[in-house]
């Protein structure tokens, strides 16, 4: 049952997934294509009976590490989870190398110790598209119950790794984001869009629904602390900071919820507001 697979990788992050191609609701090359849509850092083999190139290479398109023709040949099999543990060992080293960098890159952008004439060409090499008079929003995200979660049940740092990764998805929906952690730890997202009036208008809905989403899959609370939008990377420092103290309003205001600029929060220095 390709939906029940899906709710399944969602919750145990497995490095490999094998799925056969005919299974119901959602077939083997939709849960692969669904895997790479929702970037799931996982590989997948695909069993097949079909000996068609052009089905095949569809599944290779959406990312799958290989196929294995039914009945599956035991040699094949072990030769192909070798040829993907080697790909795994490989690819998480250098996945965990350019996150570190990239992370380390938006921290110190939102801390104001980035040259803003040298931002053009880091953040290119890093993935990052917007232009600097993009209009900017930030939003940072406390796990309020993160501390009733058994570390010896649950991987923390995993379930930490799989909010992100559904963050960012919901949120790319919408908007050119990147949602990272923070020298405290915290979870981010940084959203710019061209049109100011849009990030204005639908910022606060797409909180939300990851708030629900987040909640409702794997029942941990978020409370969201929502910046206002302001045009120009210049003023980055500015919004994070915002978010940060109307985050920690929470303890007034109530957790999780979202809680934006406008709901009884008004910092004492505004910066230009274009």
């Amino acid at each position: 049952n390709g939906v029940e697979a899906l709710e399944a990788i969602d919750k145990f992050h497995p490095d490999l997934v094998i799925t056969d191609v005919d299974m119901p609701h959602i077939n083997g090359i939709q849960l692969i294509k669904q895997m790479s849509d929702r970037k799931y850092k996982c590989k997948s083999l695909l069993l097949t009976v079909y000996k068609d190139f052009q089905y095949i290479k569809t599944a290779m398109d959406y990312g799958t590490s290989g196929y294995l023709l039914k009945p599956v040949d035991e040699d094949e099999l072990i030769e192909s989870l070798i040829k993907v543990r080697k790909e795994l060992d490989g690819n998480k080293l250098l996945s965990e190398a350019f996150d570190i960098v990239k992370e380390k890159f938006l921290c110190s952008l939102i801390e104001d110790s980035v040259d803003y004439e040298e931002i053009g060409t880091d953040k290119s090499n890093l993935g990052i598209t917007f232009s600097e008079n993009d209009a900017f929003a930030v939003m940072v995200v406390e796990i309020d119950n993160i501390f009733d979660i058994n570390p010896g049940e649950i991987d923390i740092e995993g379930v930490s790794r799989a909010i992100i990764s559904d963050i960012d998805y919901i949120v790319n929906m919408t908007f050119s984001s990147c949602t990272f952690r923070d020298n405290m730890d915290r979870i981010c997202v940084l959203l710019w869009h061209a049109d100011k009036s849009i990030l204005e208008s639908k910022t606060f809905n797409v909180a939300e629904e990851f708030r629900i989403f987040t909640g409702k899959k794997s029942g941990l609370i978020l409370t969201v602390g929502m910046s206002s939008v302001l045009r120009g990377s210049e003023n980055l420092k500015y919004l994070y900071d915002e978010a940060v103290r109307i985050l920690e309003s929470a303890f007034l205001l109530g957790k999780n919820k979202v809680i934006r600029h406008a709901e009884g929060f008004y910092p004492a220095n505004m910066t230009d507001m274009r």
